[in-house]
C-alpha cells in the first residue's frame, strides 16, 4: 500500500486522542471493515480530493448514528473542515472544506447524539436507536460500496499532498513566521467538476441574500416549520436578475428588495470575485407570504406558479417572462443533466434533519464531482454555500431548473457590480468563469 507523505498517523501510538470517549472508539471498529490507521489515511485523503491546496489533517471524529441506526462518522480536520462518512459503505455524504466550528470538544462525552445533516448540527437524543440494517437508505448505500483502496492507492492524489506537504514544510524551515493552522476558511474558492456559468456567485453568496423564516414575520408555527424551498428560489432569481434577464424584477421590485453595493467586500477582493448586491427578506416574505399564499409544504408545480407570479408583473400582463423556470419529479432528470446545460436548479428532497428522522430541504445545486456522484451545493444557510453532498443523501423528490425565456442570457450592468471599490464591466471579465 502507498501511503502519503505526512507521518502524523504513523508516529502517533495514541489513536485514542482522535475519539471523545472508548465506548465511541469500539462502536467504530464494529463497523470498519480496515484498521485505524488506514481508516484515518482514508479519512485525509477523502477530503484532500476536493482541495488539495491545503494539508487537512485528521483532529477528532465522533460516531453517531440515525433514526434507524445507520452508523456514519463526523470528522474533523486540522486547520479546517469537516466531513460525513458512512459506515456502511466507506461513502463521504456531507464535505465542508471550509467548516471551522469545531463541534467535537463542545459535546458532552456522557451524552448520546445525533446529527442534523442540514444545518450541520449535533442535538441529544435519549437513546441510540438499534441498527435495522432493511431500512431504505441502508440498502441505498449497500449497494454503493465505496473501495476504499483505490483513493489509498492513487498516486496522482498522493503525489499531490506530497508536494503540498514538501512545499510547505520548506517554507515553514525557511520563515518560521509561517503556522498551518492560520488559513482563513472565508479565502478559499472550491473548483468543482463541472460548474454553471457564473458559479462564483453562489460561492461567494454567504450572507446578505434574504435568508428568512417566520419568526422573522412575527409568524409563531408550533411546528417551526422552516421557508427552505422559498429561499433557494430567491437564490435563484437573484442569479436570473443579474446573469440571465435584468427583467427579472420590476423597477419596483428592485427598490424593495435591492441595495446596489457602493463598497466591495474585503473578502471578495481577496478570492478574486466581485461583490454584488445585498437582498433584503422581504423577497423571501413576498415569495412565501404574498404570492406563496403561506403554504410551507409545496409541489414543483405550486413553487413555479409562485415564481412566475412574482417576477416583473409589468412584462407578465403582457404574457412575457424574462426567466423560465423548468420542474421535474423525482427519477425524471438528475442535477448534472441540467449543470451540463449550465443551468443552476434547486433540489428538493429528504435527509436527515434534528427531529433524528427524514425531513425536507431545499438546496441549490450549481456544479458537479465525481461525474455526478457529488454535487457542489448552496444549502441556503448563511455561510453554507460550498457544500459537497452525495447523489446518496439527496431523497430527490423534485427539482427546479432556471433559464433565459428567450435563451439569450444577459448579464447586469457594472453598477450591480463592485471589485476593489470600482464597478466593473462583467462582459469584460471572462475570466472570472475560468
Amino acid at each position: 500500500m502507498i501511503f502519503a507523505y505526512d507521518t502524523h498517523l504513523e508516529q502517533t501510538n495514541n489513536l485514542q486522542k482522535f475519539y471523545i470517549s472508548v465506548d465511541e472508539r469500539e462502536k467504530i471498529q464494529k463497523f470498519s471493515t480496515i484498521s485505524e490507521k488506514e481508516l484515518f489515511r482514508y479519512l485525509e485523503l477523502e477530503i484532500f480530493k476536493y482541495d488539495n491546496t491545503t494539508n487537512y489533517r485528521l483532529e477528532k471524529v465522533k460516531y453517531f448514528s440515525d433514526v434507524n441506526g445507520n452508523p456514519y462518522l463526523y470528522v474533523e480536520y486540522n486547520p479546517v473542515g469537516s466531513l460525513v462518512l458512512s459506515l456502511i459503505n466507506n461513502e463521504s455524504l456531507i464535505i465542508n472544506v471550509l467548516d471551522n466550528s469545531k463541534k467535537i470538544n463542545k459535546l458532552n462525552k456522557n451524552k448520546i447524539y445525533s446529527y442534523d445533516f442540514s444545518k450541520n448540527l449535533f442535538f441529544e437524543i435519549s437513546k441510540e436507536p438499534k441498527f435495522n440494517k432493511d431500512n431504505e437508505f441502508a440498502k441505498i448505500l449497500t449497494n454503493k460500496k465505496i473501495n476504499i483502496e483505490k483513493t489509498l492507492n492513487d498516486k496522482n492524489l498522493i503525489y499531490k499532498k506530497n508536494q503540498l506537504l514538501l512545499k510547505k514544510s520548506t517554507k515553514f524551515a525557511q520563515t518560521m513566521p509561517y503556522v498551518p493552522n492560520s488559513i482563513d476558511p472565508a479565502k478559499k474558492i472550491i473548483k468543482a467538476q463541472k460548474e454553471v456559468p457564473h458559479a462564483w456567485f453562489f460561492k461567494t453568496l454567504t450572507t446578505d441574500f434574504g435568508y428568512a423564516d417566520p419568526k422573522d414575520f412575527n409568524y409563531h408555527d408550533p411546528w417551526e416549520r422552516g421557508l427552505c424551498h422559498y429561499v433557494a428560489a430567491a437564490i435563484l432569481l437573484q442569479y436570473g436578475q443579474l446573469f440571465l434577464s435584468q427583467n427579472t424584477f420590476s423597477k419596483q421590485q428592485l427598490e424593495k428588495y435591492y441595495t446596489k453595493p457602493e463598497r466591495s467586500k474585503k473578502l471578495n477582493d481577496l478570492v478574486g470575485y466581485p461583490t454584488v448586491p445585498k437582498v433584503n427578506k422581504q423577497l423571501v416574505y413576498d415569495l412565501w407570504h404574498k404570492h406563496g399564499k403561506e403554504a410551507f409544504f409545496t409541489t414543483s408545480a405550486y413553487l413555479v406558479s409562485t415564481i412566475y407570479s412574482l417576477l416583473n408583473v409589468d412584462l407578465a400582463e403582457k404574457g412575457e417572462y424574462p426567466l423560465y423556470i423548468q420542474r421535474r419529479s423525482a427519477g425524471w432528470i438528475k442535477p448534472w443533466k441540467w449543470i451540463n446545460d449550465g443551468k443552476p436548479c434547486v433540489v428538493f428532497g429528504n435527509i436527515p434533519t434534528m427531529d433524528n428522522e427524514k425531513s425536507w430541504h431545499a438546496i441549490i445545486v450549481y456544479g458537479y464531482f465525481d461525474n455526478g456522484n457529488k454535487c457542489l451545493a448552496h444549502f441556503g444557510w448563511e455561510n453554507h454555500s460550498q457544500v459537497i453532498m452525495s447523489s446518496s443523501l439527496s431523497g430527490q423528490l423534485w427539482l427546479l431548473g432556471v433559464s433565459a425565456y428567450n435563451g439569450k442570457p444577459t448579464i447586469a450592468d457594472s453598477s450591480y457590480f463592485k471589485y476593489k471599490d470600482k464597478n466593473i464591466d462583467l462582459n469584460q471579465r471572462k475570466d472570472l468563469d475560468s
